[in-house]
């Protein structure tokens, strides 16, 4: 990572300009006095905070590449056309394309960068924790602390280990605090380690969290920070987080433990979706099954990422992601699974290939519906698949899986030796355009994976070298500058 060149939280305050590092180090005492005054109220913690959860939405984050793009094509999502060689290359996972590299370096760089601004934040919080007065210093400390455990993880997940196979395998850099210098690389499992310390952590302190009483939207303030709990990284998502995260490091018992208490509130919290809302037939489907979201990032622009990646209207025939019917036919084996019906009401048939467009993240007609901007981070159906997985008796799994299927409109399913191939046939469903997927089949490491572009059901045989995507060359190049500047 370039360190000289990140962005630190003072930067985004202001306007979101590009201080560089150089810059701050010679920062003047004027600029100093800014920044105390910035974190002098809590208004300024408040905006220094919603300038990360806005800078999430960045293309090279969760507005594409670690969204609905970049990792969705990698988990063998969409019908990529040769002529689009970026994402044949990424399909292919050829991560030594020029192009490929530029693509992962923005992810790495992006994410590291709101890592550090996190941590300019968590270090005033202590700084000036007399300014955070009744439940805000909890509020504002346990929702950075998540933040960081949620970009520190994606990171490992995309560039760490095949942790099945290796826990012990050096990864990636752990930042829990604001550096100007590289961190170490950890092993695997250090590094998993500090990322459960800060969703515990955060959970302790999110105790107090208004949604834990009143639920996830209670204030009838249009200007209450807390109005709507999905849109921050609230106490449920925190336990949901820390679920992905514990079954991803082997932790089933401890995985199941921060499901449930997802699962315990779902039916008051975060209802299933009826069918009714989510019908492709009405003006405003709710193809997000928006009440279902634990977290999500609101992004007013969120149309543009329909409108450049899938919009047959909008978008040039090779750069247009569509999926194919043989790949959806085989995928959503039943009529009455109303996902189908809501994300592919469309046909597009290109060079003679059946094929659907993806419509998740189109507009619907009443673009003022709240539900029209949100991104989804976090859905109360992967509590329900974790528990499922990590539930040693396979018949009370079946029964936390046929809780999302029976509100799919589907039948229960009753055979408990196929629960890990069923849960399968749901990641690959439920988290269409979501970027999790080939995580999914990272922490299984499945050697064989459908692929996305065949006339068959032909696989794609994956190794270590397809699922471990290398350290950017800058990161590298940094590392070796800086041991040959410590020898000397």
């Amino acid at each position: 990572m370039k360190y000289k060149n990140i962005i630190i939280s003072l930067a985004l305050i202001f306007a979101f300009g590009c201080y560089s590092c150089d810059n701050w180090l010679d920062v003047k005492p004027d600029d100093k006095v800014s920044e105390e005054e910035v974190f002098s109220s809590i208004e300024g913690f408040r905006n220094a905070l919603n300038a990360i959860y806005i800078e999430m939405n960045a293309a090279d984050l969760y507005g594409k590449s670690l969204g609905s793009e970049l990792v969705e094509v990698m988990g063998q999502r969409y019908n990529v056309n040769t002529e689009w060689t970026e994402m044949t290359s990424v399909m292919e996972f050829r991560y030594k394309s020029s192009s490929v590299i530029r693509r992962f370096e923005g992810v790495w760089t992006s994410a590291y960068a709101l890592i550090s601004n996190i941590n300019h934040i968590l270090k005033n919080c202590e700084e000036r924790r007399e300014v955070l007065v009744g439940d805000n210093y909890n509020l504002i400390k346990g929702e950075a602390l998540a933040l960081r455990a949620y970009l520190h993880f994606d990171l490992f997940r995309l560039f760490g280990p095949v942790y099945s196979s290796d826990t012990t395998a050096v990864s990636l850099p752990f930042y829990p605090e604001f550096s100007f210098t590289a961190n170490e690389l950890l092993p695997g499992h250090e590094f998993l380690q500090l990322v459960i310390a800060d969703l515990e952590t955060a959970g302790k302190l999110l105790e107090v969290d208004p949604i834990i009483q009143k639920g996830p939207s209670w204030s009838e303030d249009m200007y209450d920070q807390n109005r709507n709990r999905v849109s921050r990284m609230n106490y449920y998502a925190v336990q949901l987080l820390r679920a992905r995260v514990e079954l991803y490091a082997g932790h089933k018992k401890q995985a199941l433990a921060a499901a449930v208490k997802v699962i315990g509130v779902q039916e008051d919290y975060f209802p299933f979706t009826p069918a009714s809302d989510v019908s492709a037939g009405t003006d405003n489907p709710d193809r997000l099954f928006s009440s279902e979201l634990v977290f999500a990032l609101e992004n007013p622009q969120r149309a543009t990422i329909y409108n450049s990646l899938f919009n047959p209207e909008n978008v040039k025939l090779e750069n247009l992601l569509l999926v194919r019917q043989n790949k959806l036919d085989a995928l959503f084996t039943e009529d009455r699974d109303y996902r189908y019906k809501a994300w592919f009401p469309q046909e597009k048939t290109v060079g003679g290939v059946a094929c659907r467009v993806f419509h998740k993240l189109a507009d619907v007609a009443n673009v003022d519906l709240k539900f029209n901007i949100l991104l989804p981070m976090l859905r109360v159906s992967e509590a329900y698949y974790i528990a499922a997985e990590c539930e040693e008796n396979p018949a009370e799994g079946l029964k936390y899986l046929n809780s999302v299927l029976n509100n799919r409109g589907l039948e229960s399913e009753k055979k408990e030796e196929l629960l890990q191939d069923y849960l399968t046939l749901e990641y690959r469903r439920e988290f269409f355009g979501e970027g999790q997927l080939f995580f999914y089949y990272k922490r299984l490491n499945e050697e064989r994976i459908p692929d996305a572009v065949s006339d068959w059901e032909n696989e794609v045989r994956m190794t270590k070298t397809e699922y471990v995507v290398p350290l950017p060359e800058s990161e590298i190049k940094y590392r070796d500058m800086t041991n040959q500047d410590k020898a000397q």
